[in-house]
């Protein structure tokens, strides 16, 4: 059913084991007619590391004779892994003759590789859309190329965005990776609190490669008293299974020594 199918992906999705993309990849090619699905799928792939499968994957639906609903997830996918190998895919479908949601998708992907050259192209579009999903991607796209100073000051240029809750959450990612420190801490927690998916990711990150990792341990609330198996007993709260994913992506193991529990690399 589509119900245990959405399920099945949003499972394969928070696990984030490499050896998952296959299965990934064949449910959402099973579900391109369902919308909701086929979005929920790649949303969930978008989780996993970047492979050779996922963008070939995302190329067939580009290339195919496929709706525009199903090019913008992919290139939405390709954004959220921020496929080096797309760099060709977001100037071909950022035209001026591509539809607008498409062409908002491509010019996240391209800001999400760093192509500065696409924001007069997001400025354009954010000026002139109503859309809210729209409006959310290209904020997103913007948010890849500014400063939050450069941000504040847009924002007095995008009256249909600026006081909507997707410019709050970018902002929020802007600042964080312009902070330092303990104020670098503060909005890491608040992202993995409340953010968007990938900048929970991204906060997770950071966390691993510049401390505290025990902000990490906190929100696994691991419990090993309860006798099940040390990553069996993270509490399946909001924030816990995607950091654990998180953790296991990047290569790292939670072991329990004397002192508490810790990170240690395990490849």
């Amino acid at each position: 059913s589509g119900e245990c199918a959405f399920r099945l992906m949003q499972v394969l999705g928070e696990i984030g084991d490499p050896s998952s993309v296959e299965p990934m990849i064949g449910v959402v090619r099973a579900t391109t007619d369902n919308r909701a699905l086929l979005r929920a799928g790649l949303n969930a792939l978008g989780l996993m590391p970047p492979s050779p499968a996922g963008f070939e994957f995302a190329r067939e639906l580009l290339h195919g004779d496929h709706s525009a609903d199903a090019r913008q997830a992919a290139l939405i996918y390709l954004a959220s892994v921020r496929d080096e190998r797309a760099a060709a895919i977001a100037k071909e479908h950022s035209a001026d003759t591509v539809e607008p949601g498409v062409r908002a998708a491509a010019l996240l992907l391209a800001a999400r590789l760093g192509q500065r050259q696409a924001k007069p192209s997001i400025m354009e579009l954010l000026e002139t859309t109503e859309d809210r999903s729209q409006g959310e991607v290209l904020i997103r796209a913007l948010g890849e190329l500014t400063t939050p100073e450069e941000l504040r000051a847009v924002a007095s240029q995008l009256p249909l965005h600026r006081d909507r809750p997707y410019f709050k959450e970018v902002y929020l990612l802007v600042e964080f990776r312009h902070a330092e420190g303990d104020r670098r801490v503060e909005l890491s927690r608040r992202l993995i609190e409340k953010g968007h998916p990938w900048d929970r990711r991204e906060a997770v990150e950071s966390l691993i490669e510049h401390g505290p990792t025990d902000v990490l341990i906190e929100y696994l609330q691991l419990h090993p008293a309860m006798g099940l198996p040390l990553e069996r007993s993270v509490a399946y709260s909001s924030a816990g299974v995607p950091i654990l994913a998180q953790i296991r992506r990047m290569g790292y193991g939670i072991q329990e020594t004397p002192e508490g529990f810790e990170l240690v690399r395990v490849r």
